[in-house]
């Protein structure tokens, strides 16, 4: 092949490939033969050539742009002036993308050195620049530079750039499809971020850093099936994807699906043993099967390898509260508020600890103190209910249960603990409806289902009783936890005699009293003799099943 030829080659390719035309030259590039000329320029030139294409490092592609720049001082012929710049723009961008990757790894696993990855961010922007300066009309170095004005934060011009490299050709779909991603995640409403994430995936269906993308957005949205479907789509792409394999695991732990995220830590632990995400999840999935001691351990693994920040200290301090822990729970939960972490659902991770362990009046000045700072936020409402119900003034946690409920008007915890106050305070029909608001949105919420088949069985109003609706949903909780709660084969025993059924309302009231703690079984007994008197169960008092996240003490009936 003539030299003409290759460098005729080169430029159809750099237009059609995108920024990396070094890869193509493999054949081309050997000792720096590509240019036969022995000229001082072609020299150059041939040496770039051969040291970007060999580039792995940062320092070898700093070297070849060098050699570039040498070239561009000698080269005498346009065409080769031409070249040598799309060359030079190919390193440049390439060394940035190196940095960029960089910059965005240590800053989420190392919050103690942000001066210095600042300047490794501004180095990659100075490498940007440069090369749109070569190249003022190609898409690579707009989106660079919108990725990297992002990673600072800065949004608007964030969003500018990535437009803008929009409005240029780009063969590559992928470059696109990441801009269209990244879009999305700078627009403002929902519904517009999954526009975007929908047109990126069809630019792109398999490329697995859009599908990524898309699912964390589904797992924020909380849906969790659409956001796994994403994934499996990206590790069927690149099986090594550790950051799609953690969000797998996540998402599966989120669908109750313990054992199968567990396998998959499992796996990353074995290729990853010195990666703090992957113990963080661990520790996620060991306190979920209840394992708290253990989680604990899994969660001071993830901070000694580097990933002490404010959610993993909150994390370890649930689980240490779970333990039996309380002085060193509360110290986590003190350490992660100090951190001043900017996801909300964080912030109530630690604070939930201290409404727990604090008297009321002791934690009313940091809440205080946050709710001004996130006046929107429900789960911080949520805790200042939690904190008046507490000191007993149960009207006021209602009011506080319902700004929750106005910022997030499916916060379910937030409408589990006001139909506990309702039910409290007597106001049967309003905790019915927040049971079923519940149900609609958790239809598997054990609590809801539990309280709401008490209520529609026992309530003293005949107008709010409805035994076959009571009988489906005690059912279904029974099923759900195969008949061994005790507490719910009451209900249970409570929907049957409601319906007239006492011959089974006995046997599932005996079958409860066997499976109850002693303090629990003379209440059971004497549901146990109403129905053997052939009269359904009418003594009403507030009372809840115990649930992995509840913060207050179920009351008994």
């Amino acid at each position: 092949m003539s030299v003409q030829e290759a460098k005729g080659r080169t430029r159809t390719l750099w237009s059609t490939g995108g920024a990396w035309v070094c890869v193509v030259l493999g054949g081309l590039a050997l000792e720096g033969k590509i240019f036969a000329q022995n000229q001082p320029g072609h020299v150059a030139l041939g040496q770039a050539v051969q040291v970007i294409l060999l580039g792995q490092s940062v320092y070898e592609l700093s070297r070849g742009a060098e050699l570039c720049r040498q070239a561009l001082a000698r080269l005498p012929e346009a065409e080769d002036r031409r070249f040598c710049r799309q060359l030079l723009a190919s390193a440049l961008i390439q060394r940035a993308s190196y940095l960029l990757h960089a910059a965005q790894g240590a800053q989420a696993l190392s919050a103690t050195q942000r001066h210095f990855w600042a300047q490794v961010v501004r180095s990659a922007l100075h490498d940007a620049l440069e090369a749109l300066e070569l190249l003022p009309e190609a898409a690579e170095p707009y989106y660079l530079l919108g990725r990297l004005k992002l990673l600072q934060g800065r949004r608007v011009e964030a969003q500018k750039l990535l437009r803008q490299s929009l409005r240029y050709p780009a063969e590559d779909p992928r470059l696109r499809a990441r801009a269209m991603a990244l879009l999305a995640q700078l627009a403002s409403e929902d519904q517009q971020r999954r526009q975007f994430y929908d047109h990126a995936v069809q630019l792109a269906p398999a490329d697995p850093e859009v599908r990524l993308a898309r699912a964390r957005f589904l797992a924020q949205a909380q849906r969790w099936n659409q956001a796994l479907a994403d994934l499996q789509a990206a590790l069927h792409t690149d099986p090594e994807s550790v950051d799609a394999a953690l969000l797998q695991a996540e998402v599966l732990l989120k669908l109750g699906r313990k054992q199968e995220a567990w396998a998959v830590l499992t796996k990353l632990r074995k290729q990853f043993p010195q990666h703090p995400q992957v113990h963080l999840l661990a520790g996620m999935v060991e306190a979920a099967q209840g394992n708290f001691d253990q989680a604990v351990l899994s969660f001071s693994r993830a901070i000694a390898l580097g990933g002490a920040g404010a959610k993993v200290l909150a994390l370890r301090a649930q689980a240490l509260l779970r333990a039996g822990k309380v002085d060193q729970a509360q110290q986590d939960a003190l350490a992660a508020v100090r951190l001043e972490p900017q996801q909300v659902s964080v912030l109530a991770l630690a604070l939930d600890v201290l409404v727990r362990v604090q008297e009321p009046q002791e934690c009313e000045p940091l809440l205080a103190q946050q709710l001004k700072r996130h006046p929107h936020a429900a789960p911080l409402w949520h805790l200042e209910a939690i904190r008046r119900f507490r000191a007993g003034k149960f009207d006021l946690a209602v009011d506080a249960a319902t700004r929750a409920l106005s910022y997030h008007r499916e916060f379910v915890p937030a409408l589990l603990l006001r139909a506990r106050l309702y039910w409290a305070l007597g106001q049967v029909e309003r905790s019915i409806r927040d049971y079923q608001r519940v149900l609609a949105h958790d239809p598997q919420n054990l609590e809801a289902l539990n309280n709401l088949a008490w209520l529609l069985a026992t309530a003293p109003q005949a107008r709010l009783r409805n035994g076959v609706v009571a009988l489906r949903l005690a059912q279904r909780a029974c099923r759900l936890t195969h008949y061994r709660d005790p507490a719910l084969l009451s209900t249970l025993a409570a929907a049957y005699a409601e319906l007239g059924r006492f011959e089974e309302a006995q046997h599932w009231a005996l079958q409860a009293l066997r499976a109850s703690a002693p303090e629990q079984q003379a209440r059971v007994l004497q549901e146990l003799h109403s129905y053997r008197a052939g009269r359904p169960w009418r003594l009403f008092l507030p009372r809840w099943v115990r649930t992995s996240d509840s913060v207050i003490s179920p009351l008994q009936r």
